[in-house]
């Protein structure tokens, strides 16, 4: 969707442009006194729809050359309006055909990861679930382990206190 609104908006600002050159060489072929006698300047340019036309076939560079070349048959300057006009709506469409590859390719490039990571949660994940129940099983038996090790360090504590207990008894029973 992106995409194609990005296409249509180009495309408008590309016939905005050719409406505005056609108009323009009209305008400068019709007040151009020179240009009433050539026959093929008029069918070309004498007319909004056909000077449009014209454009557009020069901007894809279809037979751009011998329309150049009636122009700079009757002023230099009309050449490089057209070849401006040209020039600009050549690298708009290029930019645009440009700007589709590159985003049709990071959308391709997208879902070949996406497809990827997929793949690999796919295969890893009862791999990851037996990884999972050994931590369980290991974490446990370190639970127990340390469980015993408490008990025992605590009854030893005990123990320990019990014989300080009698010691100190039996300290006090020879002091009497």
């Amino acid at each position: 969707l992106v995409n194609l609104r990005s296409v249509a908006w180009s495309l408008l600002v590309l016939l905005v442009m050719t409406y505005c050159g056609a108009i323009t060489m009209v305008m400068l072929v019709d007040a151009d006194s020179r240009a009433d006698e050539d026959e093929q300047v008029q069918h070309y340019w004498g007319h909004l729809g056909s000077a449009m036309l014209v454009l557009a076939q020069m901007i894809s560079f279809d037979r751009m050359k011998n329309r150049i070349e009636e122009l700079a048959a009757l002023r230099w300057y009309y050449m490089v309006i057209c070849l401006f006009l040209v020039a600009v709506a050549s690298l708009t469409v290029l930019n645009l055909v440009v700007g589709m590859m590159v985003q049709a390719a990071t959308f391709a490039v997208a879902a070949q990861k996406d497809i990827h990571a997929q793949t690999v949660v796919t295969t890893l994940r009862p791999h990851l679930w037996k990884e999972f129940q050994q931590a369980h099983i290991d974490i446990e038996d370190a639970i127990q382990r340390r469980s015993i090790w408490a008990r025992d360090y605590i009854h030893g504590l005990r123990e320990a206190v019990e014989d300080s207990r009698r010691m100190m008894e039996a300290a006090k029973a020879i002091e009497e």
